[in-house]
């Protein structure tokens, strides 16, 4: 372990250590610091509320737990798991340093801010920036949606989770050299989605002043879900008659494992038109609520937090669901190849016009696959499909919307590198140009050019205050 240090922040005085940067410059981490109360007992599901004092020194020099997760060995981090992470190379107030506080992807379901994994420090400490990388709750501990509104389960609370992440920045970043006036969040996947849904939520305003969202956004059609307790049920094992307050009583007394368990039996459903309870949904009127309105009208109304964005994607984003194929028994293999029963969701169209489904299924067949026939031989012309439909599509109509109705600028990138380190490449056994898989780790990758890759992350938020170019 690295020198100690230690620095008092609203909340508490913590113990941090110094560790190394790809270049082998020093900078301080304090890993594992909590930023709300446990989310156990008659608070699991609901929104989180702020983490209480602390007297003494508190020990930031291990990562936190993660939230409780499918890939996980054991299942007993619920109680803290709503942790963040702070990397800066100075100390003091007054630094007024830039600030970037990433989320991760995952699907809603998976991931987490360790920093020995994907999304260690190494590359963005280069720069002269404090980077914070948090925690949230995950599927349906995170995102459980219930219609009675006398549960008070609404839904996203796992957004809210970051909300509160985003406040405990506001209130406490000046110790650690920051400036709560110039903060880029950033993210990737799921995270990226979720990014952008912070900046059409009206629950942030003042909380950011730029956005970076890498590989997935509010349009895209894994990130929005609906409320579904009898999906919830069937799943659970409860019988097909629950109400909701029933589901609610067992769940809120089941272990962890066994919602995971739960969970499994719908989460890795990646049929087109099967949107799963595990997302962001349309909140009904509450108090604290993260979205009422749907993404879309909030766009198309410029109601949005009026910040700078980047939005991309890369270019075959669609060879993911491959990878997890390869990896293991997921829905993806088991898709029907008609094109006809991706179109409703993927396409916006009504399932009962069904003269109107097969006009469009039609079309597309003819735009991608010509006079072929559709076959596992020609899979990876599957593998187009699903970029344009589950990514490019959605993000290419989010750029545009923010262009119309946003006074901030929105810069579009389109990756196409090909690389040895792409993951997905690797797991699909493919030889097809034009890949990059959107997991690029943080602190993993050596041997693509990190200068480069710092450079494109850091420098929007390094160059000036928010909205200056």
């Amino acid at each position: 372990m690295g020198k100690a240090i230690e620095v008092t922040i609203a909340d508490g005085t913590l113990r941090g250590k110094q560790g190394k940067d790809y270049h082998d410059g020093l900078f301080y981490s304090f890993l594992g610091i909590p930023y709300a109360k446990p989310p156990i007992g008659e608070r699991r599901f609901k929104a989180p509320e702020p983490v209480e004092p602390w007297k003494g020194v508190k020990d930031a020099t291990k990562r936190g737990a993660e939230c409780p997760q499918f890939m996980a060995v054991t299942f007993g981090n619920e109680d803290n798991c709503l942790n963040l992470n702070v990397f800066t190379k100075e100390l003091g107030q007054g630094l007024k340093k830039p600030v970037m506080v990433f989320v991760h992807g995952g699907g809603f379901v998976s991931g987490s801010n360790r920093p020995d994994m994907l999304y260690g420090p190494q590359f963005l400490m280069t720069e002269d920036i404090v980077l914070v990388t948090i925690n949230y709750r995950l599927g349906l501990l995170g995102f459980l949606s219930l219609k009675d509104r006398s549960l008070n389960v609404p839904g996203n609370a796992g957004m809210k989770d970051q909300v509160m992440a985003l406040r405990w920045v506001q209130r406490n970043i000046q110790y650690f050299g920051g400036d709560p006036d110039n903060v880029t969040i950033f993210g990737e996947s799921a995270g990226s989605a979720s990014v952008h849904f912070l900046v059409v939520s009206p629950l942030t305003k003042g909380l950011f002043h730029k956005a970076i969202c890498q590989s997935g956004c509010v349009l895209n059609p894994w990130a929005t879900g609906k409320p579904n307790a009898a999906e919830v049920a069937k799943a659970m094992g409860y019988r097909s008659d629950a109400d909701e307050s029933y589901i609610l009583k067992k769940m809120k007394n089941a272990s962890v494992g066994t919602i995971m368990r739960g969970q499994n039996k719908f989460q890795f459903n990646f049929n087109p038109n099967y949107i799963r309870p595990t997302s962001i949904v349309v909140e009904y009127p509450n108090e604290g609520a993260f979205l009422t309105q749907h993404p879309l009208d909030i766009l198309k109304a410029g109601a949005q937090n009026q910040v700078p964005m980047i939005m991309g994607y890369n270019s075959l984003e669609g060879l993911f669901f491959e990878m997890l194929g390869r990896m293991s028994k997921f829905e993806y293999n088991r898709l029907p190849m008609s094109l006809e029963s991706d179109v409703p969701n993927n396409c916006d169209v009504d399932a009962s016009d069904t003269k109107l489904v097969a006009k469009v299924a039609s079309d597309i067949k003819k735009f991608y696959y010509k006079d072929e026939k559709i076959s596992k031989a020609n899979k990876p012309i599957r593998y187009l499909i699903n970029n344009d439909t589950v990514f490019m599509y959605g993000i290419q109509k989010s750029i545009q919307l923010h262009k119309k109705t946003s006074s901030k600028p929105i810069y579009a990138y389109r990756m196409s590198i090909e690389s040895n380190l792409n993951v997905c490449k690797m797991f699909a056994q493919t030889k097809s140009p034009r890949m990059f898989s959107f997991l690029m780790g943080l602190s993993m990758i050596t041997g693509l050019c990190p200068d480069l890759i710092v450079c494109g992350c850091t420098r929007p938020g390094l160059n000036g205050r928010a909205g200056q170019s």
